[in-house]
């Protein structure tokens, strides 16, 4: 008797005593039994007393054998565990050996048995079997086998593309593009989803984090998703970092004519030139630099830069200056160096003399959405124009044959009335209709943008040439504070030298010519007066109150609207004229000006000389500082002595008073009997007051 271990689906196994002689014929029928608690199909023969089965897998009498199936076919084909198929006459000793292992198959109707590997060795001296040979297919000896034979015979299926998206594909008709995506969606809802990779989101909550995890990337002690990220990052900025500065060596080395070039003879075409060009030059003062590139010709360097004017737009034209040339096509940088002995500029203009290739000089500006704004509404402007001017000359056209007089007489008027609303005309050529149109124009009492009702087309186009008539007024105005301000710097440079050409011959003079003059302040406009002793004898200074107007009897017409004296002692009278249309009119104001709004007001944010005219303007407000300090402290303290002695002892501004205690300055007067503590109290209300008015006095400090 063989011992043959029977194994369920779900772990649980038997040993069972089963004649190796005995073959699969005598086999009367399959005891099959459901384990309710193993959930497996076990298969026991006629060999095998179903009690023995039962009592042996601890089964109850509701458990017993409930039907019987026929071995039909079984084979043996190995591991992976196959379905085998036996023939009825074939012995058990021919498929099994002693010592294997059954395991048992629920899933499948047919009976499922699998030899499994043996645990004991064959012996060498095993008769042969004459049974074996009888079988369809030879069956291994040892091994896992599943004698579950297939339930349906598997058929290959052509596998078709996924093609995601609407639209047509090619090659296929329109008729049955609806049957194919019905079945299409029906095979893709069996089929898995394709699992994409989900990235995690680096949790940056603040500056601070940042800030952290910036800096333990770059000192290595984080290995995290945002570690590796900021090493990229920096990583690639250091990268562009580092290509800036080489372009610029190279630039200044084409320049200072610190390179060399020697064409390679290793590489040449085949009309025997030379086709590589090694460049060496001077990256820094101690180091040179090294590299290779084409060799190109005149013509093949002209075709270039052609072909990058014609297609490569504003991008392309930015890309061949010099400096970001020296950057992104070190080739035609090199080669051009080379022709034209390092001057790239020059070797541009005599390439394609026929480009207007002044851009070279100046920056590359973005223009922000309001300023883009302002040119499409001055374009679509422009076209209203043209389109207004092609209807008056094809009215003028049509007045003009004597043939149509009188029936282009009710059309006129019909016009007339319909083209009534708009009494504003901005024809700069056609001035008789202008001065025509302008009796008519009444005065309006609100914005026709403003106002619902009046948000016609004739109003949005009314306004809209408002707007650009206003810009064009504004580019004037900038031009002229340009050269206003220009001007004023070349004829204010001489004054220094003649100022101390003075002072070195007569100190005193000068200084009873500025005691001489007298500043009054009107009352009405609060602007300042400097009077000379002729003038202030006849300008009636004992009237209270004294206005400008008692200036005509001084000679000194204008009145209020004159600009003011110690405005126009700092900046001059043509650049006070415009300070005042940006409502500064005096120095106080000057000096509470602020740079950026002051700007914005006199010129336009994108004109290239607004660098120039905002450190000209920074200065003249420094200037009217100090002024308005020095005149803010003598107000406070009341005695020129007094201040003297406060700039000795670096107190001579409201904000050195504030921040100094009160007994310290009692000090650095030096016990002066009108000065006490209620007097320094009173000071430092005083500048406190002033500062809380004037902000910047806080940054003013007596050095």
């Amino acid at each position: 008797m063989w011992s043959i271990r029977l194994r369920g689906s779900r772990g649980k196994q038997v040993v069972l005593k089963i004649d190796p002689e005995a073959s699969f014929k005598t086999f009367s029928g399959t005891w099959s039994w459901y384990c309710s608690q193993r959930s497996c199909l076990c298969v026991l023969k006629s060999f095998v007393s179903a009690e023995l089965a039962a009592k042996e897998l601890s089964l109850t009498a509701k458990e017993s054998p409930t039907c019987k199936m026929r071995i039909q076919r079984l084979s043996l084909l190995g591991f992976p565990p196959q379905p085998v198929e036996v023939d009825d006459s074939a012995l058990v000793k021919s498929v099994f050996e002693a010592n294997d292992t059954v395991v048992v198959d629920m899933n499948s109707g047919a009976v499922a048995p699998v030899q499994g590997t043996t645990t004991t060795k064959k012996t060498t001296g095993r008769p042969k079997r004459a049974a074996a040979k009888k079988t369809p297919l030879k069956t291994p000896n040892v091994g896992v086998h599943t004698l579950n034979p297939p339930t349906k015979a598997k058929r290959k299926v052509p596998t078709k593309r996924k093609i995601t998206g609407s639209g047509h594909q090619l090659g296929s008709s329109l008729e049955n593009k609806a049957s194919e995506v019905a079945e299409t969606v029906g095979e893709h809802e069996d089929e898995p989803q394709r699992k994409y990779r989900r990235s995690k989101a680096i949790n940056l909550t603040s500056k601070e984090d940042v800030e952290i995890s910036l800096v333990n990337a770059v000192s290595g002690q984080s290995n995290g998703r945002a570690a590796k990220f900021f090493r990229a990052a920096t990583k690639n900025a250091v990268e562009h970092q580092y290509e800036l500065t080489l372009a610029n060596a190279r630039l200044n080395a084409a320049l200072a004519h610190n390179f060399e070039m020697k064409e390679l003879s290793s590489t040449r075409r085949a009309d025997g030139s030379a086709a590589k060009l090694h460049v060496r030059f001077k990256e820094t003062p101690r180091k040179w630099k090294e590299e290779t590139v084409d060799l190109l010709k005149a013509d093949e360097l002209q075709a270039v830069l052609k072909y990058v004017l014609l297609s490569g737009g504003e991008t392309g034209r930015e890309m061949l200056k010099p400096f970001n040339m020296a950057q992104v096509s070190i080739r035609v940088f090199w080669n051009i160096a080379r022709l034209y002995d390092g001057d790239v500029a020059a070797g541009l203009a005599d390439l394609v003399p026929d480009e207007d290739w002044s851009f070279i000089d100046t920056r590359a500006r973005v223009m922000s959405e309001k300023a883009m704004e302002a040119k499409q509404n001055e374009e679509q402007y422009k076209l209203w124009k043209q389109g207004k001017q092609g209807d008056t000359g094809n009215t003028r056209t049509s007045s003009s044959n004597p043939d149509s007089k009188k029936v282009a007489e009710p059309a006129k008027r019909s016009a007339a009335k319909e083209t009534k609303p708009e009494v504003i005309s901005v024809d700069s050529s056609g001035e008789e209709e202008a001065k025509i149109a302008e009796p008519k124009r009444a005065p309006p009492t609100q914005t026709p943008a403003l106002s619902a009702k009046e948000a016609t087309p004739n109003t949005l186009r009314s306004a809209a040439a408002q707007a650009a008539l206003s810009r064009l007024d504004r580019n004037a105005q900038a031009s002229a504070v340009v050269s206003a301000f220009l001007l004023d710097e070349k004829s204010a440079t001489p004054l220094p030298v003649k100022k101390e050409a003075i002072v070195d011959e007569d100190e005193t003079e000068s200084e009873e010519e500025v005691e001489e003059a007298t500043t009054v302040y009107c009352d009405a406009c609060k602007k300042a007066r400097i009077l000379s002793p002729e003038e202030a004898e006849n300008a009636e200074l004992d009237q209270d109150p004294w206005t400008c107007s008692s200036l005509a009897g001084a000679g000194r017409n204008g009145g209020c609207d004159a600009v003011d004296d110690e405005v126009a002692q700092i900046t001059g009278v043509s650049i006070a004229e415009y300070l005042r249309k940006a409502s500064v009119t005096t120095r106080q104001e000057l000096a509470d000006a602020s740079v950026g709004s002051t700007m914005h007001a006199l010129v336009n944010p994108l004109d290239p000389s607004t660098q120039t005219l905002q450190e000209k303007l920074e200065k003249l407000i420094e200037e009217a500082r100090l002024d308005e300090v020095n005149d803010m402290i003598l107000e406070i303290v009341g005695e020129a002595e007094v201040v003297e002695r406060l700039e000795v002892q670096k107190l001579g501004t409201p904000a050195d008073l504030i921040t100094t205690p009160s007994d310290l300055i009692v000090e650095a007067v030096g016990g002066s009997a009108d000065v006490s503590l209620e007097v320094v109290n009173s000071w430092q209300a005083s500048a406190k007051a002033l500062v809380e008015k004037h902000p910047w006095l806080a940054e003013w400090r007596t050095l």
